[in-house]
């Protein structure tokens, strides 16, 4: 996705409600700890019944891993999944809630195109999250699936030294196991720029690992 304009994220800001807070501020759709279901409640739960329910939860780890987190509830869904109102619980304080899930963490998506080519632009391979069975789809890539053209994101760029070597007439072996074919895409459009003459490259060859089962 090509991005025309790089800003630096502004964490220090002034927010009008509480709900840009929450949305903009906090990592408030993450999987639920157990943790959080266990402080919950034993200091916010008022309904007897409904602590029973959440203190069988939160008893056995395999339980907690079966309902909670292969089914990735966050907080709205864990609250609607578990039939929570207002009359199970007091009060939550906005502190509790920030100091439990914590700022918002910044994804980290591998840059596809070389400055070499394009000088002001900057391209990302980005995998939309979306678990159907469990009504789950992830936070940044559903947002930027989403976003329009004139919709302004905060993004910001990592120097890193994962770079081509200097000498390109030996040839080249790419493994991409963790990253994926993303990078390789802007070392081959760096390589092939008028940057580097195609007659010094040898070869380049590719291995690409990808999740699946054992044949």
């Amino acid at each position: 996705m090509p991005v025309n304009r790089m800003e630096s994220c502004k964490w220090n800001r002034v927010y009008s409600s509480i709900r840009e807070l929450l949305m903009g501020h906090v990592e408030i759709s993450g999987v639920l700890s157990r943790k959080f279901v266990k402080d919950l409640t034993d200091y916010f739960i008022t309904s007897e019944s409904t602590k029973r329910r959440l203190q069988e939860l939160i008893r056995s780890r395999d339980v907690f891993r079966r309902e909670v987190v292969e089914r990735k509830l966050t907080i709205v869904r864990f609250f609607k999944e578990f039939d929570l109102s207002k009359n199970d619980y007091t009060s939550i304080p906005l502190s509790f809630i920030l100091e439990t899930f914590g700022h918002i963490k910044p994804r980290y998506y591998s840059i596809t195109s070389s400055e070499c080519v394009e000088k002001d632009r900057v391209g990302v391979m980005i995998k939309l999250v979306k678990d159907k069975p469990n009504n789950f789809v992830g936070q940044c890539s559903q947002t930027i699936m989403l976003a329009k053209s004139d919709t302004a994101l905060g993004v910001f760029i990592r120097r890193s030294k994962f770079k081509l070597p200097y000498d390109l007439s030996r040839p080249l072996i790419f493994v991409g196991a963790g990253t994926g074919v993303a990078p390789f895409r802007g070392f081959l459009m760096e390589i092939v720029s008028a940057k580097y003459k195609l007659d010094q490259i040898t070869r380049v060859v590719m291995y690409l690992g990808a999740v699946g089962r054992p044949a």
